[in-house]
C-alpha cells in the first residue's frame, strides 16, 4: 500500500502516513461511543434558534430601506462544499442555504481564477481495477457551467491564470495522465505534455510571471527519463529539466532540488547557489532556513548560505522522519516510531522539540496560525486545534475538523452510526474560535468543508 498524498510505501496498517501525515484508514464506529451526539446537536440547535430570534427582532426593528442598503453593502460571499445523503456534492452559503444544488459526483472549491470558478465532476465509469473515472468542467458561483465537461482530471490552481487539467492515455495497458493548463475561458494555454506538476504551493512569482514546477520526459543519451524543471504561463522553460525532484521556490528565491542522488538549492534562474551535497534538502522557511540530512545521516538546519547552524535534538535510532520543510509558523513536523506506529510532534527552527511526538496528525497552520491535530483516544481519532506554542485552543473532541478559514469559521463533525470506512458520514456544524456554534447544518448533509470567499 502507498500513501495517496506523498506516495510513500506503507509498511504497516497505521492510520496516518508517517511521512506526510495523510490519513490512510479511518476507524469505524457503531455509534455507541458517541452518546453525546444528541447533546452536540441540541447545543447547536439552541444556538441557532437564539440567533434566529435575535435576527427576527433586528429585522423588525430596522426599516426596509436600511435593511436593503445593508444587504447591498454585504459584498463578500462565502461558499462551502457539502455532500448530501445521496452522495452528491453542492454548495451552501453562510446562512446554510443550498445556493448550488447537490448534483455533482465530485467537486473542488472556488479557489480557481481569483475565486471565480469551481471544478465539478461527473462519473463516467470505472477503470479495470474498479477506480472511478470522472469527466470534469467548471461552474461559476451561480452554478452555471462556464467550461463544459471535457477533462479527465483537474488539479488545484498553480497560479491565478492557470489551472492544471489532464487527459487520460492507455499505453500498453497502463493508464497515464498527461497534464496541461487552461485559462479561465477553458482555453488550453499549455499543451498536454507534462507527466506531473508540483501539487502544493506550486506557483512562485518572478518579475510578474508565475513559475510552475513540472515534470516531463526528456532524452538523455538516447534514453527517455523523467525530469523536473520550471516553466512560465507561456510554456517557456525558465529552469531546465535537469532534476529528479524539485520543491516550490520560497520567499528567499530558493528551491531545493535533487540530481544524481544528492540535493542542493537553485535560484529562480536555475543557478546552483548551494552545493548538491545533502542526502535530503527541504523547502526553506523563514529567513531562508531549511532542513537537510547530511552525509552522516544527521538532520540539521542550514541558513540561506547552506551552512549548518544547528542539529535536531535526540537523533537516536527511533527517529523516523522529519518534515522536509518549515511551516509558516516556523515549525516542522517530526515522526518517531513507537512499536509499529509513528507519532508526530513539532520542532522549531533550531531543531528543539517543542511538542512531543504523541499525535497522529498535525496539519499546516490556518490563517490564524492554528494547527488541526489528531490523537487516538479510546480507539478513535479525535481532533482539536493547537497554537504555535503547542497549546490546545480547542480540545480534542471532534471526529472531523478543519482549520479556521478567512471567514473565521471551522467545520467540525461527529461521526454518524452508519459511517463506513470508505463512506464517512458526519453530523456537521461550524464553530468560531471560542468553540461556539455559528451554523449547524441540516441532517441531510453527511459531510462539509471549509468556507471560501467567492467572486
Amino acid at each position: 500500500m502507498y500513501c495517496n498524498k506523498c506516495g510513500k510505501k506503507l509498511e504497516n496498517q497505521g492510520k496516518f502516513c508517517p511521512r506526510c501525515g495523510a490519513k490512510i484508514n479511518i476507524a469505524v464506529t457503531n455509534g455507541s461511543k458517541y452518546e453525546d451526539i444528541q447533546k452536540y446537536k441540541e447545543q447547536g440547535r439552541k444556538n441557532v434558534i437564539l440567533k434566529v430570534l435575535i435576527g427576527v427582532v433586528l429585522v423588525l426593528a430596522i426599516s426596509g430601506g436600511i435593511f436593503i442598503v445593508s444587504k447591498l453593502l454585504d459584498v463578500e460571499q462565502y461558499f462551502a462544499c457539502v455532500q448530501d445523503e445521496n452522495m452528491k456534492f453542492g454548495f451552501i452559503d453562510k446562512a446554510g442555504n443550498e445556493v448550488i444544488k447537490c448534483q455533482y459526483d465530485m467537486v473542488g472549491d472556488f479557489s480557481n481564477f481569483d475565486n471565480t470558478l469551481a471544478a465539478v465532476g461527473r462519473k463516467i465509469g470505472e477503470s479495470d481495477d474498479g477506480t472511478a473515472l470522472y469527466e470534469w468542467g467548471f461552474i461559476d458561483k451561480t452554478g452555471e457551467m462556464v467550461i463544459p465537461y471535457q477533462f479527465d482530471e483537474v488539479g488545484p490552481k498553480v497560479s491565478e491564470n492557470a489551472v492544471p487539467v489532464a487527459k487520460r492515455e492507455n499505453i500498453n495497458g497502463t493508464v497515464i495522465y498527461k497534464w496541461g493548463f487552461i485559462d479561465k475561458t477553458g482555453r488550453l494555454i499549455i499543451p498536454y505534455e507534462y507527466s506531473g506538476f508540483i501539487w502544493d504551493y506550486s506557483s512562485t512569482v518572478l518579475d510578474n510571471q508565475s513559475l510552475i514546477g513540472v515534470q516531463k520526459k526528456i532524452d538523455i543519451n538516447g534514453e527517455e527519463v523523467e525530469k523536473w524543471g520550471f516553466i512560465n504561463e507561456k510554456n517557456e522553460t525558465i529552469v531546465e529539466f535537469l532534476y529528479d525532484v524539485v520543491t516550490p521556490f520560497c520567499k528567499e528565491g530558493l528551491a531545493a532540488a535533487e540530481k544524481d542522488g544528492l540535493c542542493g538549492y537553485i535560484d529562480m534562474n536555475g543557478e546552483e547557489v548551494i552545493p548538491f551535497k545533502f542526502l535530503i534538502a527541504g523547502t526553506p522557511g523563514k529567513d531562508g532556513k531549511a532542513i537537510v540530512l547530511d552525509e552522516n545521516n544527521q538532520y540539521g538546519i542550514i541558513d540561506k548560505n547552506g551552512e549548518i547552524v544547528s542539529y535536531l535534538e535526540n537523533q537516536e535510532d527511533n527517529t523516523g522522519y522529519i518534515d522536509d520543510c518549515f511551516m509558516e509558523n516556523g515549525l516542522s513536523r517530526i515522526w518517531r516510531e513507537a512499536g509499529d506506529v509513528y507519532y508526530v510532534g513539532l520542532v522549531d527552527e533550531n531543531g528543539k522539540e517543542i511538542v512531543p511526538c504523541e499525535y497522529q496528525y498535525i496539519k499546516d497552520p490556518d490563517v490564524n496560525g492554528y494547527m488541526t491535530v489528531s490523537k487516538e483516544k479510546g480507539g478513535d481519532s479525535l481532533y482539536g486545534l493547537m497554537n504555535s506554542e503547542g497549546e490546545m485552543v480547542i480540545p480534542l473532541h471532534y471526529d472531523k475538523m478543519s482549520g479556521f478559514d478567512e471567514n473565521g469559521w471551522s467545520v467540525v463533525g461527529m461521526r454518524r452510526s452508519d459511517s463506513e470506512k470508505d463512506n464517512e458520514r458526519y453530523y456537521c456544524k461550524y464553530i468560531n474560535k471560542d468553540d461556539q456554534v455559528t451554523l449547524e447544518l441540516s441532517d441531510k448533509y453527511i459531510n462539509a468543508w471549509a468556507f471560501i470567499r467567492v467572486n
